[in-house]
C-alpha cells in the first residue's frame, strides 16, 4: 500500500527506529500527472551498504526527507506502507491535526538541517526551539531567540497587518499555511524567503504549538533582480545603438532590435512583434536568409561579411553586409539566440561601381592613343633615315619602352575593373599546356640573356582553359622570377602531372629576394608589394599576382607559393586536365 509522506508519518517512523529510506522516481498515472517519488523505509541507524534492485537513491530521515516533502515542486512523495510498519495517526482531532513531532524526531531533524531555518513556538507564538539553520539565517543565537515572539521575524508592516497571527490561524484551520515574502533579521535587514507553518499536537491531539520551516530565497530573488537589470541594460543598449542590430530567439522570431534597424527597413516596431525574420517585411531575399541561419550558422557559431540584398517596393535596392552569431541565452533557460549586426554598404558599393566604371572607360580611352603612338614609333624605326640618326634611334627606343609599360598598366587596370564588375569572361578551348609553356620560355630566353631558364616538361598536359589568360598568368610568373632575381642567373621551370593524374602542375622557381613570412598573406591582394622589393627599387605596381590568382580561380584551379626571405620563391599553378 502507498500513502502520501507527511511530516507526521516521518516523525512516527523515526520514533520506531527507522532512520533511512530507499527511493525511486516513477512517472505519474496520467500523461499530465506529477512524477512520483516512492520511499520504502529501512530500519536501523545505518544506511544500507547497497541499494536494492530497482531503487535509485537512499535518503536519511530528517533534512533530506523534509526537502523531498517541501522542496520538490512537480513531484508527489509517497511512502510504501508494508506489513509491520508503524502507522501514524493523521486523522486525530476534529480538524486536520497537522504534525505530531516527538522529541527524538526533532533532535534528528534539528541536528541535520543546515539549509533550512526550523523552529517551533508555543500556542501563543513564543519561540521554544531554534536550529542552527535559523541562527545562520536570522542572526539570533538559540539563547537570544528562545522566549521571543516569532512575529519579531516579520517586517514591521506585516506585524501591523497581523500577518503572523493570520498564519497561525490558517495553519490551525487547514493543517498548514504557506507564505512567501520578506522576513527580518536581527540587524533589521529584510530578506525574501518562503515558509510553511504547521500546528503541533501531542499524543492526545491537544494543540501544543507550531513549527515553521523557512528557506532563504534572497539569493534567488537577487539573481532575478540582476537578470532583470541585465535584460533592461541590454535592451537599452540595443535600442540606443546607432548600428542596426536585431536579436532573434531560437525560432528566429524578433525579440529586440535597435531603432536604426527599423529605420533601415522603413518600418515601425509594433508590426514586427512576434514575427519571424523571414517575413517581417516585404522585399527580403528569403532564400539567402535561410542559407545564413540553416547552413552557415549551423556549421559555425559566427558568420561575418554575409552579403544580403533587400528590394523594397520603392525600387531602391539595397546591399547589406550581415555579421551574425549564434549563442545561448542566459535569460531564457539557455535556449538558442541569434544576434545580427547589419552594415548598409549600398552607397559604398555604388562608389566602387562608379570607380570601376571610370577605370574601365579611362583604360579604354588610354589604350587607343597609346597604340597609335606605339605604331607611329615603330614606323619611324623602319625608315632609312632612322639608321643614320643614332639619337633618333635611342629616343624612339625609349618611347616604345615606356609605351609598352603604360599599355601593360592599362591592361592590368582593365582586367581589375572587369574582375570587380563581373565582366571578366573566359574563352576556353583544349590545348597543350606544355607547348604553351615551352613557347613562352623560348620567348623569354630570346629577350633575356642574363638568366638561364631550365625547363623540365612531362608529357603534353592537355587542359581545357582560356589559352590567352593562362599565358598571361605564366608570363607574369616568369617575368617576376627574372625581375626579382637580380643577383641570381638561373630560373627553374617545370610541369608535371598530379599523383591522381587529374591535374597539371606548373612550378616557377627562382633564387631571388624571396618573400618575408610576415608579408606572405598579402601577396595575392591588389597593389601588394613586399618591403624588400621596394627597398631594392624593383619596378612594379602589385597587380600581376592578384590578376593571376583571379584567372586561376575562374578555372577552378589553384595558385600558391613557397618562399624564404633572401633564398628565393617557388610559385605553383594547378589546373584541371581536359
Amino acid at each position: 500500500m502507498e500513502k502520501e509522506l507527511t511530516a507526521n508519518a516521518l516523525a512516527t517512523l523515526v520514533d520506531h527506529g527507522y532512520s533511512f529510506a530507499v527511493g525511486r522516481v516513477m512517472d505519474g498515472i496520467h500523461e499530465n500527472s506529477p512524477k512520483v517519488i516512492l520511499l520504502t523505509p529501512v530500519k536501523g541507524q545505518d544506511a544500507p551498504a547497497e541499494l536494492p534492485a530497482g531503487y535509485d537513491f537512499c535518503v536519511k530521515f530528517g533534512s533530506g526527507a523534509l526537502q523531498l516533502i517541501y522542496d520538490r515542486p512537480g513531484f508527489k512523495v509517497l511512502l510504501a506502507v508494508e506489513d509491520g510498519l508503524p502507522e501514524s495517526d493523521d486523522t486525530a482531532g476534529s480538524q486536520d491535526p497537522g504534525i505530531q513531532y516527538s522529541e527524538d524526531f526533532f533532535e534528528q531533524v534539528f541536528d541535520s538541517i543546515k539549509d533550512y531555518s526550523v523552529f517551533t513556538t508555543t500556542v501563543s507564538g513564543k519561540l521554544n526551539s531554534w536550529n542552527t539553520g535559523a541562527e545562520h539565517l536570522f542572526g539570533y543565537t538559540k539563547e537570544e531567540a528562545i522566549g521571543l515572539h516569532f512575529s519579531v521575524l516579520f517586517s514591521e508592516e506585516d506585524q501591523m497587518n497581523k500577518v503572523p497571527e493570520e498564519l497561525m490561524e490558517t495553519a490551525l484551520k487547514d493543517g498548514k499555511a504557506l507564505n512567501e515574502h520578506f522576513h527580518r533579521r536581527k540587524d533589521g535587514s529584510l530578506f525574501w524567503c518562503n515558509g510553511t507553518i504547521f500546528p503541533l499536537f501531542d499524543e492526545q491531539s491537544r494543540h501544543k504549538g507550531f513549527t515553521k520551516v523557512i528557506k532563504d530565497l534572497e539569493e534567488k530573488k537577487l539573481t532575478e533582480r540582476q537578470v532583470d537589470k541585465a535584460k533592461a541594460l541590454s535592451a537599452s543598449i540595443i535600442a540606443a545603438a546607432k548600428e542596426p542590430i536585431v536579436i532573434l530567439d531560437g525560432n528566429l522570431v524578433i525579440k529586440k532590435a535597435s531603432k536604426s534597424f527599423y529605420e533601415l527597413f522603413g518600418i515601425d516596431e509594433k508590426p514586427t512583434k512576434g514575427k519571424g525574420i523571414y517575413n517581417f517585411v516585404d522585399g527580403l531575399d528569403r532564400e539567402r536568409l535561410r542559407y545564413l541561419f540553416e547552413n552557415a550558422l549551423s556549421r559555425s557559431a559566427v558568420c561575418k561579411n554575409f552579403e544580403f540584398h533587400f528590394s523594397p517596393e520603392d525600387g531602391k535596392d539595397k546591399v547589406f553586409m550581415l555579421h551574425a552569431s549564434k549563442t545561448k541565452s542566459d535569460f531564457s533557460n539557455n535556449t538558442d539566440m541569434y544576434i545580427v549586426f547589419i552594415d548598409d554598404v549600398t552607397e559604398e558599393r555604388m562608389i566602387h561601381q562608379e570607380k570601376d566604371d571610370f577605370i574601365s572607360i579611362a583604360t579604354h580611352e588610354l589604350k587607343t592613343p597609346l597604340t597609335l603612338i606605339k605604331a607611329s614609333a615603330q614606323m619611324l624605326q623602319r625608315t632609312s633615315e632612322y639608321e643614320r640618326l643614332p639619337p633618333l634611334r635611342r629616343h624612339l627606343g625609349r618611347i616604345l619602352e615606356q609605351t609598352e609599360k603604360v599599355l601593360l598598366l592599362a591592361g592590368h587596370l582593365l582586367d581589375v575593373s572587369n574582375i570587380k564588375t563581373g565582366r571578366f569572361t573566359l574563352k576556353k578551348d583544349t590545348f597543350s599546356l606544355c607547348e604553351l609553356l615551352a613557347g613562352l620560355v623560348d620567348d623569354f630566353r630570346t629577350i633575356n640573356t642574363e638568366h638561364e631558364i631550365r625547363l623540365d616538361l612531362d608529357g603534353t598536359c592537355l587542359v581545357y582553359a582560356d589559352k590567352i589568360k593562362i599565358a598571361q598568368v605564366l608570363t607574369n610568373l616568369l617575368s617576376n622570377a627574372l625581375k626579382y632575381s637580380p643577383d641570381s642567373n638561373e630560373i627553374w621551370v617545370s610541369i608535371s602531372m598530379s599523383d591522381d593524374e587529374k591535374n597539371a602542375e606548373v612550378s616557377v622557381r627562382d633564387a631571388g629576394v624571396g618573400i618575408p613570412e610576415a608579408e606572405a598573406s598579402r601577396i595575392f591582394k591588389r597593389f601588394s608589394r613586399t618591403r624588400t622589393v621596394e627597398e631594392k627599387n624593383i619596378s612594379g605596381i602589385g597587380l600581376g599576382l592578384y590578376i593571376s590568382a583571379e584567372i586561376i580561380k575562374k578555372h577552378n584551379g589553384r595558385i600558391w607559393f613557397e618562399s624564404r626571405a633572401g633564398e628565393g620563391t617557388t610559385f605553383f599553378v594547378n589546373l584541371p586536365l581536359a
